[in-house]
C-alpha cells in the first residue's frame, strides 16, 4: 500500500513484510489487534550530507523480538515489532542534500498470516522529481533457492518475498504495474541480491512511477529495497538513476550491531 506510506508523508508535510523446517516463532507472544483506523505517525528527520565512513546513527532500542529460526538451512531472523513502533534499519548511508527518513511499522496480511514488518523510507530531491529508497527488513523468507532432489544446496533467497510485498505495501490494488525479468548481481553497499524493475500507473490516490528493487540476506537477516522517483518521468533523467544507485552504494550493513543490541528471548524447546 503506497497510498498508506506516501498519506503519511502527506500528513506530516501538512502538519510542519510438508516441509521439516520448524516455523519462526513470531513474538510478542500477544499478537497486536487489527485496528484499520489507527495509523502510525511518521515523522521524518533530516539525513546528514557525508561522507559513507563517517555517516552513523545508533540502533533503535525497543522491545521487538528477534528470533532465529534453527534449521539445517541458513539461519533467519524475523523483526516482530509492535505497530506502534519506529526501527531505523541496521544500516548507515550517505545521502545528498535535502534527503531525510522516517520509520513505521507497516501490518501485512499475506500467505502466512498477519505480520509486522518495520520500514525505514529515504526520500529527497533527485534530478526531475523527488527519489525514494523504501528499506523492507527483518520479514520472515517463504521461498527457497536450490533443489534438495538434485543435491542443490537449500538457500535463503528473498526474491519472491520482496516481489510479494512490493504488491502489499507499494502498490495500490487498482493500480496498472509490471515487473521485469529477474536480475541479479545487483549492489546494494558491499552485498550483491537480485531484483527486477517494476512500474506502477494509473493509480487512484498516488502518482505514476517506477523504479526496480533489490533482495538480499545479510547474516541472517532479510532486506528488501524499492527504489523509485516521482513523477515518473523524473526516471528518464539519466542522473536520477546515478542518484539513487550512489545512495545504494554508501549502504553499509550494521547487522551483527542490531542482532547483538537487542534482547534475545529465552526459547524453550517443544517436546
Amino acid at each position: 500500500m503506497r497510498v498508506m506510506l506516501l498519506g503519511l508523508m502527506i500528513l506530516l508535510l501538512a502538519a510542519c513484510g510438508g516441509s521439516s523446517e520448524p516455523d519462526p516463532t513470531v513474538l510478542p507472544t500477544n499478537p497486536p489487534t487489527i485496528q484499520a483506523t489507527l495509523v502510525p505517525t511518521l515523522t521524518f528527520t533530516p539525513v546528514p550530507t557525508l561522507q559513507p565512513d563517517d555517516f552513523s546513527f545508533e540502533i533503535a532500542t525497543v522491545q521487538a523480538a528477534v528470533r532465529p529460526e534453527e534449521t539445517e538451512v541458513p539461519m533467519q531472523f524475523v523483526v516482530a515489532p509492535n505497530p506502534e513502533d519506529q526501527m531505523e534499519a541496521p544500516i548507515e548511508l550517505s545521502a545528498p542534500d535535502g534527503w531525510e527518513v522516517g520509520h513505521l511499522s507497516a501490518p501485512v496480511q499475506d500467505l502466512i498470516g498477519y505480520r509486522v514488518i518495520p520500514v525505514s523510507i529515504y526520500r529527497g530531491p533527485v534530478p526531475g522529481g523527488t527519489g525514494y529508497i523504501v528499506v523492507l527488513w527483518g520479514f520472515y523468507n517463504i521461498g527457497r533457492a536450490g533443489n534438495p532432489l538434485l543435491g542443490e544446496e537449500n538457500i535463503v533467497d528473498p526474491w519472491l518475498d520482496a516481489l510479494r510485498l512490493l504488491r502489499l505495501v507499494l502498490i495500490e490494488p487498482e493500480c496498472r504495474y509490471g515487473t521485469g525479468e529477474r536480475k541479479n548481481n545487483l549492489r546494494v553497499g558491499n552485498v550483491l541480491g537480485s531484483g527486477a524493475d517494476w512500474s506502477a500507473v494509473d493509480c487512484p490516490t498516488t502518482a505514476d512511477t517506477r523504479g526496480w528493487f533489490v533482495a538480499t540476506n545479510v547474516d541472517g537477516i532479510n532486506f528488501a529495497f524499492y527504489i523509485y522517483a516521482e513523477p515518473i518521468e523524473a526516471m528518464d533523467i539519466p542522473q536520477t538513476p546515478e542518484v539513487l544507485q550512489n545512495i545504494l552504494d554508501s549502504i553499509e550493513f550494521k547487522v551483527t550491531e542490531f542482532i547483538t543490541s537487542m534482547e534475545r528471548p529465552e526459547v524453550t524447546e517443544e517436546p
